[in-house]
């Protein structure tokens, strides 16, 4: 999976952070539940900070992720896939409940 989609698609969720906002905006970090200043670019560096890859590294691979390595790109498709997974299981769980005494019909 390209960096830049993995962002694209979960910084705005992760972070509350949108990706055209110049200026640095707050934002929660869901990890730690801090709440943070940071600009889209620095969101993205805090993300894979938590995946144990170096800064120094991701701060090489352009201003796009375009120069990340093969091992980023890996990751980036292993967390979209456990990311993906949590938000289905927490949209379960915000379901209503059924109401008492309704019926629902089985399609056989």
């Amino acid at each position: 999976m390209d960096l830049q989609d993995f962002f694209d698609r979960w910084v705005p969720k992760l972070y509350g952070i949108h990706k055209y906002d110049r200026l640095a905006q707050w934002g929660r970090d869901f990890r730690t539940g801090d709440h943070v200043a940071l600009t889209w670019r620095q969101a993205c560096l805090r993300e894979i900070q938590h995946w144990d890859i170096s800064l120094d590294s991701a701060r090489n691979w352009g201003t796009c992720w375009e120069k990340a390595t093969d091992m980023a790109r890996r990751y980036a498709y292993i967390m979209d896939a456990a990311l993906q997974i949590q938000e289905q299981g927490q949209g379960q769980l915000r379901q209503e409940p059924q109401p008492k005494g309704v019926r629902l019909e089985r399609e056989i």
